[in-house]
């Protein structure tokens, strides 16, 4: 089953890789404008493009999920594969979602809120991978990876809007 699960999360999280590292690559020289709203009025921009292309890209990867394991997938972690793949997709939404507003709180210094929110996620990653692994083997592994992506989504928003009610 690892070793499923490992494939799987490899074959989804390039495309989503690239789409980060794209938008990263588009977005981030506006963080850096001086004395302009600009970096404001992108970070909303940058979260809602990152969710709608990482839905739109779980939505494809769950409707083409036969063709895709069959092409590219071995034969004995197709199965297993097929059962995750788009719950993993949605992870990833979340994680490169994640990765614009984490970009904001970089932007403005606040480094250390960004670690102890990936220390946050890592930490839940772990714990519910054990809880939901064991209860619910592969899939269970994969929902508690989502969950956590989740969770380490909203920490981070909240602790932006914290920061900018503080202005």
């Amino acid at each position: 089953a690892a070793g499923s699960f490992s494939v799987a999360s490899g074959l989804i999280g390039r495309p989503f890789s690239i789409i980060s590292t794209s938008l990263t690559n588009s977005f981030r020289p506006s963080l850096a404008l001086p004395d302009s709203d600009i970096p404001s009025r992108c970070i909303p921009k940058w979260i809602a493009i990152s969710t709608g292309i990482g839905l739109c890209m779980a939505l494809c990867v769950y409707l083409f999920r036969d063709q895709v394991l069959n092409i590219l997938l071995a034969k004995e972690h197709r199965e297993q594969a097929k059962s995750i793949i788009g719950i993993i997709a949605i992870a990833w939404t979340f994680t490169i979602s994640t990765h614009a507003m984490e970009n904001e709180l970089m932007a403005r210094g606040f480094n250390t809120i960004i670690m102890k929110c990936q220390v946050l996620g890592a930490i839940t990653t772990t714990i519910l991978a054990a809880v939901f692994g064991t209860a619910f083997g592969i899939v269970g592994a994969a929902s508690a990876r989502a969950i956590s992506e989740l969770i380490r989504a909203l920490v981070t928003w909240r602790q932006i809007s914290i920061l900018s009610e503080s202005k």
